[in-house]
């Protein structure tokens, strides 16, 4: 930083990568601010805001979208050969891509990762009660933004960690990333703001058929937490709801790209109580009481996944969760969306008791929201947007009722005969279409009900062609959106593989195939000096690094001899390696084994299972012998 404050970037002389926006002079000098650094073979690379937008202002905080951002490298490169350039360019495409196609908003004196009731019971917590004009407790200095955020919706601080860790936070401006609308509306004599905020979870995020259900964690994918606040004569009124995938382990890829719609399969139920545990756990933590309300098929291929998510939901048994089921297809059908009134009055008694956050203009909780509910389809998009559409129209009659906007005669008919009625209707749209792009690629179906309140036929031929872009979607783009989501968000590293670096003690490493069906080659290692196993893999220069805590299974197949099995708990599936030899196999778990009473934080190694995969010897052959020449040292495959 230079004495003025402002970030100074010396741009690097010389050959530079040549991809889109990557280190440009003329959006270089129009940097706003630093989300962080990616690094990749050559240098570093900072990610800037170029160029923003005003969305509007939250009680005198000013809420930009970023509309452009530019990567300059740090100058300091190496120089790549040919295969190793046009790798690196790759990667600067998928991140550039990823950066264009992303919805970041930010405020530089904000922090929207909370919403208005965790902002004032922080700010409880270190002020005290305010009675009589003062404050019970002295006022401490307000804290950075990068130390307050919610980590579950700090979409950038994977990349920012550097920085951050080396007192440069002040540097960093904290992006959510989902959808904000800051209108202002008129109802008879009464001027108000409404603001809807949707925050996308970044702990499990990814594309849609790739990234599904929960990991071992508890984190679900496509996690959204939206907040419709009322701002009138300095109070606050805020409603939060949220929407995630089903908090179990399962996936719905599907055999081929013909299936247009693969059916659920629920993963080993091993694993399946302690992962839905740890994510209630979760939601009962930020919302206290939770309604958790389920939208999937009771018949057809969605039934399965539905049955297991209502057996784990009752075995939880616990008084703060209550299990809704409402199969939205079979009820609605024949557009008969008005059934919907039926599940609003399900749930209308918890709204009513839950409440929303209210505070006065001092910035004191006259009542807190004491629940929430929690909407999950198969998508978590199309049938969960209508539906919480719904719940959010139910309890903004009750937020304007509570400052007197509405008089409570007809507070339907009020906002319906408004200008208001429409506009809010195309707001939740919008919010329905920009989670569903993030997803899937394309707007959100049956938004036509959204935005008028009925379905038509337009609306109909609509939802046709987005499905069909989903599909094309699913079969071409899905893959690399995916990996340039887990690369921003710090999921691997692209950096070249030191085969001439000495092998330190306590480091073990393995040839071995990553994969199945792809039999990507690759460097398995297990590092005792970091407590940490590592896998390279060759063709794509990824560095995955999990630490040997997250390891929580390992299996080996009966029936091929060279199949590993390894389970992280930020993984929802098993990760495949099949082995040079079945020695090497048999020398990774007893290496581990033979650390397991010293370092003692593999919570299950499990026992030879009686058939992990149905496959031949012979089928794992095709890769291994294109591999690299095998790690030896002493004529073994194992190093130490």
């Amino acid at each position: 930083k230079n004495t003025a404050g402002s970030l100074e970037i010396e741009l690097f002389e010389g050959e530079q990568p040549q991809t889109v926006e990557t280190a440009s002079r003329e959006w270089a000098s129009h940097v706003l601010d630093l989300l962080g650094h990616v690094r990749l073979l050559s240098a570093r690379f900072l990610v800037c805001v170029c160029e923003r937008e005003l969305v509007g202002t939250l009680e005198g905080h000013r809420v930009y979208v970023v509309k452009r951002c530019v990567v300059i490298p740090i100058p300091v490169m190496k120089s790549l050969d040919e295969v190793d350039r046009r790798v690196e360019e790759r990667y600067l495409r998928m991140l550039t891509d990823f950066l264009e196609s992303s919805g970041f908003y930010y405020s530089p004196t904000y922090d929207l990762s909370h919403t208005a009731q965790r902002h004032a019971e922080r700010k409880l917590s270190r002020t005290g009660t305010y009675t009589k004009g003062k404050w019970s407790k002295p006022q401490p200095p307000p804290q950075p933004l990068h130390k307050t955020a919610d980590d579950r919706f700090f979409w950038n601080k994977a990349i920012a960690k550097d920085f951050l860790e080396r007192g440069f936070g002040e540097w960093i401006t904290p992006v959510i990333d989902g959808f904000v609308s800051i209108e202002r509306f008129q109802l008879g004599p009464f001027a108000f703001d409404l603001l809807i905020i949707s925050r996308r979870g970044c702990k499990r995020s990814g594309a849609r058929f790739h990234t599904r259900g929960a990991d071992p964690l508890g984190n679900v994918a496509n996690f959204v937490e939206t907040e419709q606040i009322v701002l009138f004569e300095g109070s606050a009124s805020s409603f939060v709801q949220s929407r995630g995938s089903i908090p179990l382990l399962w996936t719905q890829k599907g055999r081929s790209v013909k299936d247009i719609k693969p059916v659920p399969v629920v993963g080993d139920a091993m694993l399946q109580s302690s992962t839905f545990q740890r994510h209630m756990t979760d939601q009962l933590n930020h919302y206290v009481e939770q309604v958790l309300v389920n939208l999937i098929d009771q018949k057809g291929g969605e039934q399965a996944i539905g049955e297991a998510f209502e057996t784990y939901a009752r075995l939880f048994k616990h008084p703060s969760v209550h299990y809704v089921a409402f199969d939205f297809h079979e009820v609605c059908k024949n557009n008969k969306y008005e059934n919907l009134e039926y599940l609003l009055k399900r749930v209308s008694d918890r709204l009513d008791r839950y409440g929303y956050f209210l505070r006065d203009s001092r910035g004191e909780g006259i009542h807190m929201q004491r629940g929430g509910i929690r909407t999950n389809c198969i998508d978590c998009l199309d049938r969960t947007n209508v539906v919480q559409s719904v719940f959010a129209r139910y309890m903004l009659k009750k937020q304007l009722l509570a400052f007197a906007i509405l008089d409570g005669t007809d507070p339907e008919e009020m906002i319906s005969e408004s200008p208001m009625g429409m506009m809010y209707k195309n707001i939740w749209a919008d919010n329905a279409d920009v989670m569903s792009k993030r997803y899937t690629g394309t707007g959100a179906l049956k938004t036509d009900f959204t935005r008028t309140g009925k379905r038509s036929v337009k609306g109909a031929m609509a939802d046709g062609m987005k499905s069909a872009t989903r599909l094309m979607h699913k079969n071409f783009r899905d893959s690399q959106r995916q990996e340039s989501i887990e690369m921003f968000l710090g999921k691997f590293s692209v950096e070249l593989f030191d085969f001439d670096r000495n092998v330190q003690g306590g480091e073990y490493r393995w040839q071995a195939l990553k994969g199945t069906a792809t039999k990507k080659p690759c460097i398995l290692t297990i590092d005792f000096n970091n407590n940490v196993v590592v896998v390279y893999t060759l063709e794509t220069y990824k560095k995955k690094v999990w630490p040997l805590s997250s390891l929580i299974q390992v299996q080996r197949s009966q029936t091929y001899h060279r199949l590993l099995a390894l389970v992280f708990d930020q993984m929802a599936t098993s990760k495949f390696f099949i082995m040079a030899t079945a020695r090497a196999r048999e020398q990774f778990v007893s290496v581990l084994r033979s650390q397991q009473r010293r370092w003692g934080s593999i919570e299950q190694l499990a026992p030879q299972q009686k058939s992990l995969l149905d496959i031949d010897e012979s089928e794992g052959r095709g890769g291994v012998e294109k591999a690299r020449p095998a790690i030896e040292h002493g004529g073994k495959d194992l190093v130490k």
